[in-house]
């Protein structure tokens, strides 16, 4: 005998049964995917193309399963992009710092049309190395400029902090000891204190030496010394993979695996064309595959975009207001210094379009398609095979099946129902003979119901519903042949859609046919087939 208890449920029972957190918004099937075309996206500019999204698990099954590969792609060339074994001295990085040095120039201008001489010195910039920091995923579609300030102000942000805090403590000092001159004077009332006579002397110095340690910090962070800075040695495909050498190109493209499983982080610099690229998509699916325990971070162009522009605008009105405000301050002089903010709102609000158009691209839309479109999603298929392998593997004996959300909507509610509850019954039902019943839990209220195929579905219900001093839970009686005998202890088992308030099953006669009643007394095996 199997004593059942439902142990309740996870903090969010009440909420609508949803995907799970990790599931990713997965593209049309595989028929329509398109065909992985020749690797070189790796080192040369995007061109525009309507491409159908895939996720990453079909990309790579795509890649790796010659059943569902187009013809037209070698087995081996396939074979060779997912193969992480690296020849030695293939692997070469450069430091984040050097890729972003002379402005940036190596991510503002594209690579083609590029004379060969200059794709020879694109190969100089980067050396030998054992391992990657960083593996800059990202596509040449988008402006280099934003790769730019991105990079730049994610890997100089403490040395920034460092020169800001240093020039407005040293220019504090010396306007203490009045080494430096003043510009008329200020009036302030504060706490019914005012200044007497002429007010207090005043002078932009703190202010300007914070801009200009800002300015200075960002132009000089590139070139600190490898003592003075973490470990950044990144994969850049422009400077890491021979963009002169036809051969040494195409090495380094099949060679890409491998780079990924040496990467300790995939830094995915996103665009909002980003997961539109065949290869990007690739790039994360691969990671995935050759380096699991590897980190992967998100990391949107448009952060640091408006951290720099927000900076840049706070000391612009922060200067309009001395320079307005140095002789007397009103309610016009604060209107004219605050105006740089309506700048900075229109820039936010544009910023917001490509927040929106990330959250898109990550979370699975509950559309109302039908319940057969709700949700696309990676997990499906592994679900469904597993139950196919478990079932394949139990036809010759019966099973019960115990799950946490229910399958079935007439033994629980619409809205608790499993996500892809009508794929699961349908793998079920292919092993009707099989499967005997289906016990969850979730739904506090509880249920039971037969489905078509006539297999028992049973919602236990929740014993944070039982009256005090009442029993909650059930034995389960399983025989050889073939059948089971539920046994209810209290209101363990009631009727469905009633809130909890409808009658209790006293037992359930799990068997092929056989019928189940509220306050039916019958004895086991009674009405089965």
């Amino acid at each position: 005998m199997i004593p059942i208890l439902d142990s309740g449920c996870c903090s969010s029972c009440a909420a609508e049964a949803q995907p799970p957190k990790e599931v990713v918004t997965a593209g049309p099937g595989l028929e329509g995917a398109p065909v992985l075309k020749e690797a070189s996206e790796t080192s040369q500019p995007s061109q525009p193309d309507a491409l159908t999204p895939v996720s990453p698990r079909s990309l790579l099954r795509m890649i790796t399963d010659d059943s569902v590969v187009d013809v037209s792609i070698k087995s081996e060339r396939l074979e060779s992009l997912t193969n992480p074994k690296l020849e030695q001295g293939m692997i070469r990085a450069i430091t984040l710092r050097k890729s972003i040095r002379q402005m940036g120039r190596l991510w503002r201008r594209p690579l083609l049309p590029m004379p060969e001489e200059r794709l020879m010195d694109l190969y100089e910039w980067s050396h030998p190395a054992e391992e990657y920091d960083y593996f800059l995923s990202h596509t040449w579609e988008t402006w280099g400029g934003l790769k730019y300030i991105s990079l730049l102000m994610h890997s100089s942000h403490r040395f920034l902090l460092g020169c800001w805090l240093s020039a407005v403590v040293l220019c504090w000092c010396v306007c203490l000891m009045d080494l430096l001159p003043t510009f008329g004077h200020v009036n302030p009332e504060a706490l019914d204190w005012w200044a007497e006579g002429e007010g207090c002397p005043t002078g932009p110095w703190i202010i300007c030496s914070g801009f200009i340690s800002v300015i200075v910090g960002l132009l000089l962070a590139p070139y600190l010394p490898d003592s003075c800075s973490r470990s950044d040695h990144c994969f850049m495909d422009a400077v890491c993979i021979h963009q002169a050498d036809p051969e040494k190109k195409r090495q380094g493209i099949d060679a890409i695996a491998g780079f990924l499983s040496v990467s300790r982080q995939l830094r995915i610099l996103w665009s909002p064309s980003y997961l539109s690229r065949l290869w990007c998509v690739f790039e994360i699916a691969a990671y995935r595959k050759v380096n699991p325990r590897g980190q992967v971070v998100l990391a949107p162009l448009f952060l640091e975009r408006m951290v720099l522009l927000t900076l840049i605008t706070s000391y612009g009105i922060a200067g309009l207001l001395w320079t307005l405000g140095v002789q007397s301050y009103n309610d016009t002089i604060y209107a004219l210094s605050l105006s740089p903010m309506l700048l900075l709102i229109h820039a936010l609000r544009r910023n917001a379009t490509g927040k929106t158009k990330l959250f898109e691209e990550l979370v699975a839309r509950l559309s109302a398609e039908g319940s057969a479109e709700r949700f696309k999603v990676l997990r499906r298929a592994v679900e469904g095979a597993w139950f196919e392998h478990g079932l394949f593997g139990a036809q010759a004996r019966k099973a019960l099946i115990f799950l946490h959300v229910p399958l079935f909507e007439a033994a629980t509610k619409a809205k608790t129902v499993v996500w892809n509850s009508e794929e699961v019954l349908q793998v079920l039902h292919s092993h009707s003979d099989t499967v005997v019943a289906v016990f969850a839990g979730h739904d506090h209220n509880g249920g039971y119901a037969v489905d078509a195929a006539g297999i028992h579905h049973i919602t236990m219900n929740s014993p944070l519903t039982a009256e005090p001093g009442s029993d909650c839970y059930a034995v389960l009686e399983c025989h050889s042949d073939g059948w089971a005998h539920f046994l209810p202890h209290g209101r363990a088992c009631v009727e469905s859609n009633t809130d909890g308030a409808g009658q209790a099953y006293p037992q359930l006669i799990l068997a092929k046919g056989s019928k189940n009643l509220p306050g039916d007394e019958r004895s086991p095996g009674a009405d089965s087939q």
